[in-house]
């Protein structure tokens, strides 16, 4: 018979474990929200006095899942039907901690299972992987073990399984997907940069070795006549050289290159509205304003395009940086879909900072949900040298 006490004192446990982050402003992950699963594994039982018996069996299961700073914290009902287990078919529930990277979910769980011989301890590792915005797969191994009398009972389950979340998880996977492209674009820069410093002091050392060579020279030189004719020559040189180099930057100073901000003094303004509430999902009614950027892009060939994304104050900052970071990667993704080059587009997350409303009325906090987009054009001016 289940020991009906403990079972409810240890689901209430689990359960408390998993409201823990009810009061956080979720966000950022896929494995967020409600989910169903079915899965369908192999169950090794154990006995005392008996030997082990292996067989297939079904897994169903349902949970919740809440993001909480760089953990997911949540619950699931589950029904293991083993009927060949000397416990019998199990129903359970557990608590679960995971911690997000990327499309990849590790985590571990522990709550209670109970039939016969009653309630017992119910743990595990698993692995999730998120295939879509709404489907993932999960790998797990899962254990529990009672003593009922001089008899020990055992469980080892091995299970691969399918998850279906219910929740709006659209636009998540692509925007950590945007988010990791812009972190290797600007890896990429700063090494690029870094080799330019680098080839910059070597030419400015190979630069004071020469210098520091042509002035032994020209000591030397200059002890005899024949350096002293020398060192005539070398200056009539050094003469021509400056004159031709003085030549060569008038020349290059023809071509001017001189910067014209666009859109600047009142960028185009995506307000809050845009987006569905606490995702970077774009709305339908933000396609009339990112339509007349793409028509603005048409007509400026040289344009290049910012996109910078606002939060209000309320909530982590960290995820209201990374929630900004994601919006703007969505307008950059529909207006490259709409035929603008990305490598026309920057756009960074500034997650509550540079507010325009006041962050204490809900208006001033609507004000403050945006995302902006300015241009730079560049253009070239040509100068007559006169000789």
């Amino acid at each position: 018979m289940m020991k009906i006490s403990k079972v409810v004192k240890l689901s209430s446990i689990a359960m408390a474990v998993a409201a823990m982050g009810l009061s956080v402003n979720a966000s950022a992950s896929q494995f967020a929200g409600p989910y169903v699963g079915l899965s369908a594994g192999q169950n090794t039982a154990s006995l005392t006095g008996q030997s082990d018996i292996k067989s297939a069996y079904p897994n169903v299961k349902a949970g919740y899942n809440l993001d909480v700073g760089s953990f997911v914290i949540g619950a699931d009902a589950f029904a293991d039907l083993h009927t060949k287990s000397f416990t019998g078919k199990d129903l359970g529930l557990d608590a679960r901690l995971g911690v997000p990277f990327g499309n990849f979910m590790p985590y571990v769980k522990l709550g209670v299972a109970g039939t016969a011989p009653g309630s017992r301890g119910h743990g595990g590792l698993g692995l999730e992987y998120s295939l879509a915005d709404n489907w993932s797969v999960n790998a797990e191994y899962t254990t529990d073990k009672a003593n009922s009398g001089s008899n020990t009972y055992k469980n080892n389950n091995i299970s691969l399984g399918l998850n279906g979340y219910l929740g709006d998880n659209s636009g998540k996977a692509a925007a950590a997907a945007a988010a990791a492209a812009a972190a290797a674009e600007q890896a990429a820069a700063d090494k690029a940069a870094a080799q330019a410093a680098a080839d910059k002091a070597a030419a400015a050392k190979a630069a004071a070795d020469r210098a520091a060579a042509e002035a032994a020279a020209k000591a030397a030189a200059e002890n005899t006549a024949a350096g002293r004719a020398a060192a005539k020559a070398a200056a009539e040189k050094a003469a021509a050289d400056k004159a031709a180099a003085d030549k060569a930057a008038a020349e290059k100073a023809a071509a001017e290159v001189t910067t014209k901000t666009l859109m600047t003094e009142k960028p185009v303004t995506l307000e809050g509205a845009s987006f569905a509430s606490g995702s970077a999902k774009l709305n339908t009614s933000a396609n009339g304003q990112l339509d007349d950027i793409v028509k603005f892009a048409s007509e400026n060939k040289d344009a290049g395009l910012t996109i910078t994304g606002f939060t209000d104050d309320r909530g982590n900052a960290a995820k209201n940086v990374k929630l900004s970071a994601a919006r703007a990667a969505a307008v950059k993704a529909y207006l490259v879909k709409k035929g603008v080059a990305a490598d026309r587009i920057a756009t960074s997350g500034a997650g509550s900072a540079n507010p325009v409303g006041d962050n204490k009325t809900d208006a001033g906090r609507a004000q403050n949900r945006r995302v902006e987009v300015k241009s730079v054009i560049k253009t070239t001016k040509t100068v007559i040298i006169k000789q």
